[in-house]
């Protein structure tokens, strides 16, 4: 038996022995024959040099026309073995493959090392892959992780190493790998993360370098939407290159003396400058593939260098929505920038339109013109100053400058001189332009419009001024549109730039208010000479227009009045009960945690919030609460004004070095001594001098003296004299000398009632009564709770005034807003520095009460087919970026598959009726307020489009804007409509880089002249272009949803006018207002709906408003109940003084009568001798 088994034994390794010679002998022949002899036309040099110069298309949302390529010749910078520091070498060597210069091409002891760690672990934590088999992953796309894919991979490893040296595979390696949107390889690395040459990397910069090529956007400090993000970077980064500089230590490549060094040195890192233009969508696109989810997508995709991968990017932008809202942007910068630039030394008058230094345009037949597109242009033929014009060659294709066109650049010219925006041309202007364009001038015009016919295109000149600008168009979150500048290259001052953009900040607050229990005509205290108290400072705002002392809400928005929006803002939560209140305070974090004890919940709100509460502060707590619970009567009651005026009351504690501080300043003054502490006090001094006198009229005791009554008044009222404490205004006397005379003489002087005395004009005696009586039942209560507790904090004035500002911080950042906003109360007049981008997020927000997230789903690949039917793919989740805006819809790959794609999701947070509302306070903006120069620009078949938006001007005109709704065409019940929530939220900013003042001799720019003819000229656009629809309503305003009705309101408040109420007739031309009203059991009543429905992530609260079935037009019948259907929101306000009224003496905007939109120049000017804008921004 044994001696079988042995010669079994010897038979099995004779063939085992044969076997291994015949795979060995196979193993060479193949090697031989598929590695050395022949490998392939991609092993070829050029072949790999042709795959590192690969290029990247990003493609407009039609997924077929290019915006631009990634990874263009000149984002690259080729650095040959010979320029490739040292230091680097042993850095990547050490960090990645320290047997790289040794073993052939694959490692079996570091796969031996990378299995066991990865055993021991019980997941992948180490890798095997040698820096040639990198160098082979990263060159050549591999489309799964199949083990074809892994074998395919391993013997292209080989193929590099038998034809090319270490040192080239080096360098291959050092050219291929990812960087960022500006390029990819070891010379752009240097520039991009240092602004550094190669050759002049230091040993810690090169191990970064080193520790960074396989995941550069994880250590990347200048990407992130926070600062926060960008130092978690900064910390990789640091930990990484620790890591690569121990590596180098332990493989001998550095001395411990070196390494210690170095270890301790933070690194330094430099965002460089390039020599080549980038495009701001491409950079956007760029940064946010860098960004999650898609690195771990790209790893997910077996994609490991997307820079070499030939992905296509399919982005949400419209090519015709990009290309209107650039040339509305250039065009209007054309126009104003010569306004506030014609004194600068560089302005050449007419000349400035001519390119002395350009080349001529191209010779390309068939680059026919394209209306919106910008080209440089050669002039063939000049007209004369009788008839003006320019013929122009384009580069083959012809094009003429109009007279009109002529006229438009004489205007600019002459108005430029000496910034006089009413100027008017001259002939002599005309020919200026003429002679300093004569032919052969090279010039940069826009295409208005083509023709079929050879030579019919029609140009305009155009020129880049200094002043800069920004548009961002978004759709149902998807940025349609995104103009960065006045060149669209390098800078993108729609996403990166932060500016304050003034009032377009009011109408968020008016959202907020709309929430929270406000109706749109609820009255609003408008009085000049306010002055609010918050944490331990007081704020005193000033008007930028004259006013009326009493506004509703929808008109203070309307007109965008400052001191209404402050007192706003103070009052957010009046409407609150308490239970409801509370519900506020902890959507914003502002109760105590669970968990968290007594101790850490004062140190939070007192320490990090502000609040002081304690036992000395309750009679002020007391008082707020009393007098808001009077407030809320008096408003039950219909006694509005009475109620404002209560409101307006201070407690009067600690008051003194106030009024101190503004000796000289009575208005101010006057605000500060209306506190109870001083009218009670003074009211029963009062009281005591209206005794004295009553019993001298009875009889009973002598008459007093004039001093001895001083602080009455009184006026004949009911037949009989009223009397009043204090100052009282017109129609009141002092009781002087004559009517104590006639007491003496027995005349018996019928007194009026002192429980109706008014104290100093704006309270009674008897409210303060009440007050008292309130007050003191309130102290009783709250001297048994804790200061702490909410019992106590909700009537603390400054824990209310927080939760209301906390509030409008929360409503913003859930619609997209990353900038932290402070708690000041000047918030609603611009005090924070947001993007356009956020901006344009944050009304889009209001539009429906919807926020957007996009997560997506990709196309993973699978096992392969065992039928032959190559691989099978399945899709999996991916979660959603950070950007509440789409940019990225769709990857594929360099086939046409569909890696990726986008799943946009509309999350409802809050009621979408207070969107409607503000709407239509938006809409006002545009019909009566400083956005009027839109009302009727825009037009569709002829007819208006009804635009909504508001104006934004910040101090010293250095920044405006004016943010707003292009609604489009849908189908209503009877045909079609134009319906609130269906269309377009369009963002334009215009102001300098350095934030200087957008001023000079009589020119102002302000949100209505600065900003909003570009907005009109790209809604223009995109009616022009078929985005709007092509067949406009009969109507030129919004459907009017059930459950809403206009209100006719007074020109001047606001305040619904007497004797109407909601469902009377409405004057298309007059103004009115939308409001909201209650449904009862059998359908919708009279009553207003006071809306309180907090912003709610999980929708719980979110309604629908429906659209009537019969009627239709805005101000038609709406009490049809009809299908569901989404509704939105917006916003509005205003700078310069309203139509027909004369601007104060702090106006910001004054233009009174605005042009009409494309008359140039025009934009922008305030009267000659105009004052200063408002202390505080509009």
């Amino acid at each position: 038996m044994l001696a079988f088994a042995w010669r079994w034994t010897r038979r099995l390794a004779v063939l085992g022995a044969v076997a291994a010679m015949v795979a060995a002998a196979v193993g060479a022949w193949a090697y031989q024959r598929y590695v050395v002899e022949e490998p392939g036309a991609h092993i070829q040099r050029d072949a790999i040099l042709r795959i590192i110069a690969q290029e990247s298309p990003v493609l407009y949302a039609d997924g077929r026309t290019r915006i631009g390529v990634f990874f263009a010749r000149e984002h690259r910078e080729y650095v040959p073995y010979d320029r490739i520091p040292k230091a680097w070498v042993d850095a990547i060597v050490a960090a990645e493959d320290q047997r790289f210069f040794t073993h052939p091409g694959i490692d079996p002891i570091g796969i031996a090392r990378a299995m066991k760690a990865n055993l021991a672990a019980g997941r992948v934590v180490a890798g095997g892959s040698s820096l040639t088999q990198q160098t082979a992953k990263n060159l050549y796309y591999r489309p799964d992780r199949s083990l074809r894919s892994k074998w395919e991979e391993l013997v292209n490893a080989l193929r590099l190493e038998a034809h090319y040296s270490k040192e080239e595979i080096l360098e291959f390696y050092a050219n291929q790998f990812h960087v960022s949107a500006n390029g990819r390889g070891l010379g752009i690395a240097a520039r991009y993360f240092f602004d550094k040459d190669v050759e002049d990397l230091t040993t810690l910069e090169c191990a970064f370098l080193a520790g960074m090529v396989k995941a550069p956007a994880n250590y990347n400090p200048f990407l992130g939407q926070s600062e926060e993000r960008r130092q978690q970077a900064r910390a990789r980064a640091q930990a990484r290159t620790r890591y690569v500089l121990d590596r180098m230590l332990a493989t001998g490549r550095l001395t411990p003396e070196e390494h210690d060094a170095l270890v301790q040195q933070p690194i330094p890192f430099r965002k460089g400058t390039f020599r080549y233009d980038t495009n701001v969508i491409l950079d956007e696109v760029a940064a946010r593939l860098e960004q999650p989810p898609f690195p771990a997508l790209f790893e997910r995709l077996g994609i490991d260098n997307p820079s070499t991968a030939g992905i296509e990017v399919v982005t949400t932008i419209e090519r015709d929505a990009q290309e209107g809202a650039t040339w509305a942007l250039w065009h209007h910068l054309t126009e104003v920038g010569p306004l506030i630039e014609g004194g600068a030394e560089t302005w050449r008058g007419a000349a400035s339109f001519r390119l002395d230094d350009a080349e001529p345009p191209a010779l390309d037949p068939h680059d026919r013109p394209r209306r919106y597109e910008f080209r440089r242009a050669r002039v063939t033929t000049a007209g004369s100053v009788t008839e003006p014009f320019l013929d122009l060659d384009l580069g083959g294709a012809s094009c003429r400058v109009d007279g009109e066109g002529i006229e438009r650049v004489a205007t600019i010219v002459a108005r430029a001189r000496k910034g006089e925006p009413w100027r008017r041309p001259t002939k002599a202007d005309v020919g200026e332009v003429l002679d300093a364009l004569s032919p052969g001038s090279i010039v940069w015009v826009s295409v208005r419009s083509t023709g079929e016919a050879e030579g019919s295109a029609r140009c305009d000149l155009e020129l880049r001024p200094e002043l800069q600008g920004a548009v961002m168009l978004l759709q149902d979150g998807r940025i349609r549109a995104m103009v960065g500048g006045n060149d669209n290259r390098n800078f993108n001052r729609a996403v990166t730039a932060k500016r304050q953009l003034g009032s377009t900040w009011k109408p968020v607050l008016y959202f907020a208010a709309l929430q929270l229990g406000w109706a749109p005509d609820d009255p609003l205290d408008n009085r000049p000479g306010q002055a609010f108290h918050f944490e331990g400072s007081w704020y005193y705002p000033r008007p930028d227009h004259r006013s009326v002392p009493t506004s509703s809400l929808a008109w203070a928005g309307t007109r965008s009045e400052n001191l209404a929006s402050i007192w706003l803002l103070a009052h957010l939560l009046d409407r609150a009960d308490p239970e409801r209140f509370a519900e506020v305070a902890a959507a914003v974090d502002l109760v105590p945690r669970e968990g968290e004890d007594r101790a850490a919940w004062i140190r939070r709100i007192r320490d990090d919030e502000g609040v002081i509460s304690t036992a000395e502060r309750l009679p002020l707590v007391a008082f707020t609460a009393a007098r808001g619970e009077l407030v809320r009567e008096l408003w039950e009651s219909g006694r509005d004004d009475e109620a404002l005026a209560l409101a307006g009351m201070f407690y009067g504690s600690g008051i003194e070095a106030e009024l101190q501080r503004q000796a000289g300043r009575p208005e101010r003054q006057a605000a500060l001594r209306f506190n109870y502490l001083r009218l009670s006090e003074l009211a029963g001094r009062c009281d005591a001098q209206l005794s004295r006198l009553r019993r001298a009229v009875d009889g009973e005791a002598p008459v007093p003296s004039p001093a001895e009554v001083a602080l009455l008044r009184v006026r004949p009222h009911l037949g009989a004299l009223q009397p009043g404490c204090g100052e009282q205004g017109e129609g009141w006397a002092e009781v002087g000398e004559h009517l104590l005379g006639a007491i003496a003489d027995g005349v018996r002087l019928p007194l009026g009632d002192g429980a109706d005395m008014p104290i100093e004009g704006r309270i009674s005696r008897e409210l303060l009564d009440r007050l008292d009586r309130i007050m003191a039942r309130r102290l009783l209560v709250l001297q048994q709770a804790d200061p702490w507790s909410l019992d106590v904090l909700q009537y603390h004035p400054d824990y209310r005034q927080l939760v209301g500002m906390r509030y409008l911080a929360k409503l913003a950042a859930a619609y997209g807003v990353q900038t932290e906003l402070p708690p000041v109360l000047s918030l609603p007049l611009g005090a924070v520095d947001i993007s356009v981008e956020e901006a344009a997020s944050l009304y889009q927000g209001m539009l429906r009460g919807e926020a957007w997230r996009f997560p997506g789903v990709a196309s993973i690949p699978g096992r392969s087919d065992p039928g032959g039917g190559g691989l099978f793919h399945h899709g999996i989740e991916v979660d959603a970026p950070d950007a509440a805006t789409l940019l990225i819809a769709e990857i594929r790959d360099r086939d046409g598959a569909v890696l990726y794609r986008a799943t946009p999701q509309a999350r409802p947070l809050t009621e979408p009726v207070a969107g409607r509302l503000t709407g239509d306070i938006l809409r006002n903006v545009v019909r009566w307020g400083t956005g009027r120069r839109a009302n009727g620009a825009i037009t569709l078949d002829g007819r208006p489009v009804p635009v909504a938006g508001k104006t934004g001007t910040t101090n010293d005109y250095r920044n405006a804007a004016f943010v707003g709704f292009v609604p489009r065409v849908v189908d209503g019940p009877d045909g079609p409509a134009w319906r609130w929530g269906e269309g377009y939220t369009l963002a334009v900013y215009v102001g300098y880089d350095d934030n200087r003042s957008m001023r000079r001799g009589g020119v102002r720019l302000q949100g209505a002249s600065g900003a909003l003819p570009a907005w009109i000229l790209t809604a223009q656009a995109l009616a022009d272009t078929g985005l709007l629809g092509t067949t406009a309503p009969d109507t030129s305003e919004w459907l009017v949803e059930e459950g809403l009705q206009r209100v006719p309101v007074a020109e001047g408040s606001g305040l619904a006018l007497p004797g109407t109420s909601p469902g009377a007739p409405v004057d298309d031309a007059g103004r009115s207002i939308l409001v909201a009203l209650e449904r009862g059991i059998w359908g919708v009543t009279d009553a207003r709906w006071r809306i309180f429905s907090p912003i709610d992530p999980a929708g719980r609260r979110v309604q629908r408003l429906r659209v009537p079935t019969g009627g239709g037009a805005a101000d038609g019948d709406s009490t049809a109940v009809g299908t569901a259907a989404p509704v939105a929101d917006g916003t509005a306000g205003v700078e310069e003084a309203p139509s027909g009224e004369a601007a104060g003496p702090a106006e910001v905007d004054g233009v009174d009568d605005a042009p009409a939109a494309g008359s140039p120049g025009d934009v922008g000017a305030a009267a000659p001798g105009g004052d200063d804008a408002a202390e505080e921004p509009d």
